[in-house]
Order: structure tokens, then sequence, then C-alpha cells
């Protein structure tokens, strides 16, 4: 699971480096608008498909910065489940660990009484055979 949030996160980063790029793209060409517009004739009809141009590449470059920040938002949601999913398998190992050690000492307790409650069972054999 770790490793398929993994690629999906690269594959965010990924799309959000190439929007990235489309937004400046698209940011430079409006800056350039006004220079197309100093160039053309004065014809209304020239000037009327600049502005709207202009208000089209706009509203694109708009668009494009609101799903760069959805994809922003979603890249540091998915780091952050993450991020505390990785803590939770961590803290589990680590109770998962203790509980070995205790179960492992206690183990180690029992079988040294067991050795001592044998070696006496065997002593006893001995003094009955003495008898």
């Amino acid at each position: 699971e770790l490793a398929t949030l993994t690629a999906q996160l690269t594959a965010v980063e990924a799309e959000r480096g190439r929007e990235a790029q489309d937004v400046a793209i698209a940011l430079q060409e409006i800056k350039e608008l006004p220079e197309e517009l100093a160039s053309l004739s004065s014809s209304a009809s020239a000037l009327e498909a600049a502005q709207e141009k202009l208000l089209a590449g706009r509203t694109w470059a708009e668009k494009e910065q609101q799903r760069y920040v959805d994809v922003s938002t979603e890249v540091l949601t998915l780091q952050q489940m993450t991020l505390r999913e990785s803590k939770e398998q961590e803290e589990t190992a680590e109770k998962q660990c203790t509980e070995l050690r205790s179960l492992s000492s206690r183990l180690q307790d029992q079988l040294k009484q067991l050795r001592h409650l044998d070696l006496k069972g065997h002593q006893g054999d001995d003094e009955d055979v003495a008898r």
C-alpha cells in the first residue's frame, strides 16, 4: 500500500510539474498579448478578437492555477497520510517487539523453573535409591 501511495504521489507530482509549466506558458502568452495588441491594426474586429483571446487565456490560466492548487493539496494530503501510516506501523512494530521480548523472558523463566523442578525430582529419586 505504501508503494502504491508512493507511485501515486510521484504521478501527481509529475502532473503538477506539467501543469505548472502550462500555467507559466499561459501567463507568458497573456503578458505578450499587449504587444500583440499594439501591433494589430486599429480595426474594431481585431481589437475585439484580441480581447476575447486575453479573456480566454486568463480564464484558462485561472482554471489551471486552481487545478495546480487542487493537485498540490492532494499531494500534501497523501504525504500526510503516508507519514501517519508509517508512524502507526512503526508503533505497532515496537509494541510487538516489546511483547515478544516479554514473552521470551517469561518463557526463559519458566524453563529455568522446569529445570529446577526436574533436578529436584531426580535428586529425590537418588535419595529413595540410597535408602
